[in-house]
């Protein structure tokens, strides 16, 4: 398939890289579309992503995909030299209680972050849920639509309509609130 024909009408939602140099773009309602030395090739539900509206894509340090699907939660693509790949899926049944993921993000200790459309955050670690946030915690009942991590470790939350927000470490685990003027 060209690969004009293959982008004919499609909206792109996250592109992500691998370290085997392949481009893995996420769209709404088509699934993946993966450019590599084997051409262009689709992954959707048919190939066991749990679905086909793509919200983020990011690639761990071991160069597995994550993959955030709208409201179906979360893929893990492994993928191998013959370019063949592997898909797990983590969603209600594995933990992740709100399904409806809006994007995901890495950090330095092999955690896969995750951020949801009803204000909830949480990380996988060691392929399993590890932890949850939500309102109790101080994050807005809102949709979170970006996360980072900054130099001091503190996980920055974007919202759609509120500003961002910071989690800081507590006894009982994180607590979240807007910044001031001075961090």
């Amino acid at each position: 398939m060209p690969l004009d024909s293959a982008f004919q009408g499609v909206k792109c939602e996250t592109i992500c890289s691998d370290p085997a140099g392949r481009i893995w773009i996420g769209t709404e309602g088509r699934g993946i579309t993966v450019l590599d030395t084997y051409g262009i090739r689709q992954i959707g539900p048919a190939e066991g992503l749990p679905g086909s509206w793509i919200q983020k894509i990011v690639c761990d340090q071991r160069g597995i995909l994550w993959v955030s699907c709208s409201s179906e939660g979360i893929a893990r693509i492994e993928t191998d030299t013959g370019g063949l790949w592997k898909i797990r899926r983590y969603g209600r049944k594995e933990g992740i209680l709100d399904p409806y993921v809006s994007t995901l993000l890495t950090d330095t200790l092999g955690r896969i972050w995750f951020a949801t459309q009803t204000g909830r955050v949480g990380y996988l670690e060691n392929d399993r849920v590890a932890r949850w946030w939500g309102p109790e915690t101080g994050l807005p009942e809102l949709p979170l639509r970006a996360l980072a991590i900054d130099r001091f470790g503190r996980l920055w939350v974007g919202t759609k309509g509120n500003g961002v927000w910071y989690g800081y470490p507590t006894k009982d685990g994180m607590r979240f609130q807007q910044p001031s003027r001075k961090l």
